[in-house]
């Protein structure tokens, strides 16, 4: 029987008339057993799955489909028939296409299946997969070359025979047709938010075909988070977008496809894939990574699933992405708003960043050029590079430090464990860990930085140098610091003020007002000098006092700085540097021990007795020839207080001369400044220039006080040292003054010096000692003459 015979009989037994339609529907399987007459010469697909009940379901679909005639005219095919069971398990709608799916228009035994073979389907959509509509394909997949899979589907009966051109593979699942490339990734929602961000999903809604290679775990994680963060936000589209379209490639490139040479494809993007089979290890790379899984069907292309992502040679990161995705958006847009933004862009030269949050940083006045450009060190510091109290140099070149950078102070303390750092640039501390950028190093910190203040005002927040402060002003030379460029501020503290004892008086009196300007002015150094340039060598500096100052090392301690004059007159002992480098807007300062004394400046007794307002006795020295000759002498000149010459009678004592001058030299000690004062002696003797016998006593008492008290007056009030203070010259004047709060009252001498009552008991006694010579002397000599007038003889 001929295949023409053969359709034309089944084809009138199934042509019933219109009133019988519904009855034929009903009958046509029984119908097709009873009236097909089997032929030894040739089967159809409807003939076999007629005979087999598993196929009833199959069977009823065919004919809904209308399908029946096709299989009965196909000369050769292999139908890939789901059983009743593969039915029963089907959700969804059965369609032509769905069974145009089953059915492939050769007709192939397992013999002819390998694994992963794909096979084209009769099943066509026009368009999606390129030109002369190739119809959807399906895939085969072996395990141990005795069990095939059809897709998702197992062959459970392998190789029915229809006849020697056409076959029927029993499946366990019904087939459904590749989705879409856009309805496959629908399902992965992180993915397709991908693409939809960067417009490649609309791409592949497209009636055309791709490939599109996907990483199977998530296509971000070839980045770090910061990158991740930049990548998926409002400034990272474009990058994103290059990097999902490197993995789409037009048009349908199967594994079978694929050369054993290494070939270069091209991608959305515009940029190029290396793609290579290897036959010897059944292994495909792209760009060198592995394909994990391939031909991933879709009705518009294929899916080749990569081990891992791999990122487009055109995809770079640089600081100002970094810091995009660290969320430093405000940070960066002000760097671009004061035309900073080349600090984000630069390659060759390497910066450090401080950069504080979005939500740290408002929109005040402070959002200036200088403040930006104060939060990039220059080179890249990563934490090993940090020293403890080391000063950084920033991008902000400042015109009141001459044109040189600014520093910031870093901070850095070791934490519980060895690798664990607390860091702080100024104020402001480090949050979490630093990053690092093609070379640049980011920091982020919890607040922003603050530029150095005005020197006046950075000073005077500590209160240890409140008097240096107040002589600022004082001296009228507040204004000349501030507008000096580039200095370094020497500040004497407090207490090295009061070691001045009457100098710092006398410097702030009016009559001082200009050696005081000549002794601060003395301390601005012209030029900038940090602790660690002072500890490498001796520096050599100008001042705004005109004169030179030593600055430099220590010679017993490398980690000691001290200052000295360039001559060291006096052999004073050197200044030394108890606090360092706080940051001013025109320079540094650093807090001394003493106060720097130039070498012209001239301080002698008259000025220190101006400074203890002394005015009584600046008159008795004055009245008695003496004032102007202790001038500029190396004597000490112990000054009584105005208050103390209160309690005498001053006016009677100017009126007597002979006692105002013999007071006037009790109050002078010859002997050069010794600092006797400030040993621990307790008991020391020094003559006066009165005489050598009008000696005064220092006594040192348990409370640390000095008094002085004449020899001789036991029982005389002793008179307390208040203030003290050496006379200075370029020579190096041993002078001083002593204020007392008492008048030392000279002792009143008679005879031979002494003290005026023992001078009339020395007399008394001299003259009873005569008296009685002089009798006994009277009495032997009235003898022996009343014996010679009596012409007595002597006996012989």
């Amino acid at each position: 029987m001929t295949e023409t015979s053969a359709a034309a009989r089944t084809h009138s037994i199934l042509s019933p008339c219109l009133a019988c339609m519904y009855l034929q529907y009903l009958l046509v399987p029984l119908l097709l057993v009873l009236l097909s007459v089997p032929t030894l010469a040739y089967n159809t697909i409807i003939d076999v799955l007629s005979t087999d009940a598993r196929f009833s379901t199959l069977i009823r679909h065919l004919q809904h489909a209308r399908l029946v005639p096709h299989l009965n005219r196909i000369e050769s095919g292999t139908l890939l028939a789901p059983d009743n069971d593969a039915f029963a398990q089907f959700e969804g709608d059965m369609t032509r296409d769905k069974l145009l799916y089953h059915l492939l228009p050769t007709g192939l035994t397992t013999k002819n299946f390998s694994h992963g073979q794909l096979v084209e389907s009769s099943y066509v959509r026009p368009g999606l997969l390129g030109p002369g509509d190739p119809a959807q394909r399906i895939k085969v997949t072996t395990e141990k070359g005795d069990t095939f899979y059809i897709n998702e589907a197992t062959i459970i009966e392998k190789d029915v025979y229809v006849n020697r051109l056409t076959y029927i593979q029993t499946i366990d699942r019904v087939l459904v047709p590749p989705s879409t490339l856009d309805e496959i990734f629908r399902k992965d929602s992180l993915f397709y938010e991908l693409l939809e961000k960067s417009g490649v999903a609309a791409i592949l809604k497209e009636e055309r075909p791709f490939t599109v290679f996907k990483p199977h775990q998530d296509i971000l994680d070839c980045f770090n988070a910061i990158e991740k963060e930049y990548m998926t936000g409002p400034f990272g589209v474009k990058d994103l977008t290059s990097f999902v379209q490197y993995m789409v490639m037009e048009n349908a490139m199967y594994a079978a496809d694929i050369s054993q040479k290494n070939t270069s494809y091209d991608t959305l993007s515009g940029e190029s894939l290396l793609v290579q089979a290897d036959s010897n290890h059944g292994s495909i790379t792209v760009n060198g990574v592995l394909l994990s899984e391939t031909d991933i069907l879709a009705a518009n292309g294929v899916i080749h699933q990569l081990a891992h992502a791999f990122i487009p040679p055109s995809l770079t990161f640089d600081q100002r992405k970094y810091l995009y995705g660290l969320k430093a958006t405000k940070f960066v847009a002000l760097l671009d708003k004061y035309d900073l933004g080349h600090f984000l862009n630069e390659t060759a030269q390497k910066y450090t960043f401080l950069v504080p949050g979005n939500d740290v940083i408002d929109t005040t006045d402070q959002q200036q050029k200088d403040w930006l450009s104060y939060h990039v060190l220059t080179g890249n510091l990563t934490p090993d590079d940090l020293d403890d109290g080391s000063l950084l140099a920033t991008e902000f070149i400042s015109q009141q430090l001459g044109n040189v950078p600014q520093r910031i102070p870093v901070h850095v303390h070791a934490g519980s464990d060895a690798s664990t750092r607390w860091i702080r640039f100024g104020e402001s501390h480090v949050v979490g860990n630093p990053v690092t950028v093609n070379g640049h190093v980011i920091y982020q910190i919890s607040e922003p930085l603050s530029l150095p203040g005005d020197i006046i005002s950075s000073i005077a927040i500590d209160l240890d140098v409140s008097a240096f402060v107040a002589s600022l002003y004082v001296s009228e030379i507040a204004t000349n610091v501030i507008d000096a460029k580039g200095i370094s501020l020497f500040v004497p503290s407090n207490e090295a003020f009061e070691s001045l004892g009457l100098i710092a008086r006398y410097l702030m009196h009016p009559l001082g007002k200009a050696t005081l300007q000549d002794v601060l002015r003395y301390h601005v150094v012209e030029g900038l000098l940090y602790q660690d340039d002072m500890r490498q060598y001796l520096h050599e500096m100008p001042t705004l006092a005109g004169n030179k100052i030593h600055i430099g090392p220590g010679a017993d301690d490398d980690q000691q700085v001290i200052v000295t004059q360039p001559s060291h007159i006096n052999h004073e002992p050197a200044t030394v540097i108890s606090h360092s480098d706080l940051l001013v807007s025109n320079g540094v300062v650093h807090k001394v021990d003493k106060v720097l004394l130039p070498e012209h400046v001239r301080i002698y007794g008259r000025d220190l007795l101006v400074g203890a307002q002394a005015n009584t006795m600046i008159k008795v020295l004055d009245a008695v020839g003496l004032l102007d000759a202790l001038n500029q002498t190396d004597y000490i000149i112990l000054t009584p207080s105005d208050r103390a010459f209160d309690q005498l009678n001053v006016e009677e004592l100017f009126n007597d001369p002979y006692s105002l001058e013999r007071l006037a030299k009790l109050h002078v000690i010859p002997t050069q400044w010794q600092d006797l004062w400030q040993k621990k002696h307790h008991h020391d003797e020094h003559n006066t220039i009165l005489s050598d016998d009008d000696t005064l006593i220092f006594q040192h008492d348990s409370n640390d006080e000095w008094f002085i008290r004449v020899k001789g007056q036991p029982e005389a009030k002793p008179a307390k040292i208040q203030a003290t203070g050496r006379m200075w010259d370029e020579h190096g004047m041993k002078g001083g003054v002593l204020l007392i709060d008492t008048v030392l009252i000279p002792i009143r001498r008679g005879f031979f010096g002494l003290p005026w009552f023992w001078s009339n008991v020395v007399v008394g006694i001299s003259s009873m000692i005569t008296a009685v010579i002089l009798g006994v002397g009277g009495f032997f000599g009235y003898k022996l003459y009343s014996r010679i007038r009596m012409g007595y003889q002597p006996i012989e």
